[in-house]
């Protein structure tokens, strides 16, 4: 297999075809990753920079180098190269100004990319793909987080995969939302895909569950102190024993300050304000505290201000209705619920049997059925890793909720 290696302008540089060992790892909720491992010679020294790009032709995915190795070992000078997918990029950018979303998760995610990474401070050669019209929606507000932590958090709660895809020939990255296909043994729709013993199409198999920091009901906490604080709910229990999970949602405001000027002309006491107060902290005609009465977005001062008069009002105003704003923390609530899913995997290196071919009857992203110790799991693939190592190829799914290579001790903003 020949590896094509650009420079950042998507230009090609060489290729690279022979390697002592390459893990290609993909993965549908975030960036996958990889690591080369090559002769140290002048040319591979050239080719393998920060920066460049690796592209397999018979792959979605290329990589972006992020780190290189070089050391001696008993056969030779050898180097290592590793780093992630393209979409790896948009850890690049922080998500400012304040983004606010209500609709599909697919709009969602391209509008933080847009808004954040073509339009504004564009990462060279990004460009957003053709929308595929997924369903899954989602109501929120996001800022000051990288635009890849708030995609993969909203790919997590849709379910919805999402890559940035090289193309070559016109030079650029693409980003683009896309889902798997249900491939399990329920539905009736398609062939079914079934990892077992009994196809003799798995090997080494592995489960894993861990239901440590497992929660099913959610206590989102928005703006305001102690009993005036907002506070939604959220129940995914099902009939099993409840979990409680805080979410501390402050981040996201729902009340605006603001102050508006006036001038009298001795006859109009009422006047128009651009938002409808929901609290009023005060209202003077000079120097003078004064008397005022307020219906919707009109303010009307008693008695009129004189003419010439100097009026200034400052309130709050709620930017969202109740009901779009308890939706922002629902949407808070179900990412954080998701994070704290029990984990439950089948991992098994895969064998290509007839009917059951890698990239032909099943890829990353569709929902398949493992079966092994007298349990049968109906699980997306969510990590497919692909080892080229002495002229073997290994090829092993994940299936489900793997565990988390790192403790993830963030706060819940």
């Amino acid at each position: 297999m020949d590896l094509y290696i650009l420079n950042p302008n998507i230009e090609l540089q060489g290729i690279i075809d022979g390697y002592s060992s390459l893990r290609w790892r993909r993965r549908f909720f975030e960036p996958g990753e990889f690591e080369l491992h090559c002769k140290a010679s002048a040319e591979n020294l050239a080719l393998l920079r920060e920066g460049n790009i690796i592209h397999r032709l018979d792959r979605q995915e290329a990589a972006i180098i992020e780190g290189v190795t070089v050391e001696g070992t008993d056969n030779g000078d050898e180097i290592t190269a590793t780093g992630r997918m393209g979409s790896s990029m948009l850890d690049r950018r922080i998500i400012t100004p304040t983004i606010n979303f209500s609709g599909t998760v697919e709009d969602a995610m391209r509008k933080i990319v847009s808004d954040n990474a073509i339009t504004a401070r564009p990462l060279p050669h990004l460009v957003l793909g053709t929308v595929g019209g997924f369903a899954p929606t989602a109501t929120g507000q996001v800022t000051y987080k990288t635009a890849l932590s708030a995609i993969e958090a909203l790919s997590k709660a849709a379910p919805l995969g999402f890559r940035t895809r090289l193309d070559v020939p016109n030079k650029q990255w693409i980003f683009e939302v896309y889902d798997g296909v249900d491939r399990t043994v329920t539905q009736k729709d398609r062939p079914y895909i079934l990892f077992s013993d009994e196809f003799r199409n798995i090997d080494k198999p592995e489960y894993t569950f861990d239901g440590t920091g497992y929660a099913n009901f959610a206590y989102v906490g928005g703006e305001g102190e102690g009993n005036n604080r907002v506070i939604v709910t959220i129940d995914h229990t099902g009939g099993e024993p409840r979990r409680e999970l805080w979410v501390d949602a402050k981040d996201l405001q729902n009340t605006e300050d603001t102050s508006e000027s006036f001038s009298g002309d001795g006859n109009t006491a009422s006047f128009a304000l651009a938002h409808t107060p929901s609290s009023v902290s005060s209202v003077t005609v000079g120097s003078s505290t004064a008397s005022y009465s307020i219906s919707g977005s009109t303010i009307t001062i008693s008695p009129a201000p004189k003419q010439g008069a100097s009026i200034d009002v400052s309130y709050s105003y709620k930017k969202l209705s109740d009901a779009a704003y308890a939706a922002q923390l629902t949407q808070r609530g179900l990412e954080k619920l998701v994070e704290a899913k029990k984990s439950e995997s089948f991992t098994a290196a895969a064998v290509d049997t007839q009917n059951f071919q890698y990239l032909v009857d099943w890829d990353l992203g569709d929902i398949v059925s493992f079966e092994k110790w007298g349990m049968r799991l109906d699980r997306r693939i969510t990590e497919v890793e692909e080892v080229y190592e002495n002229g073997i190829e290994t090829i092993t799914p994940t299936c489900g909720s793997p565990l988390p290579e790192t403790l993830n001790l963030g706060d819940d903003n």
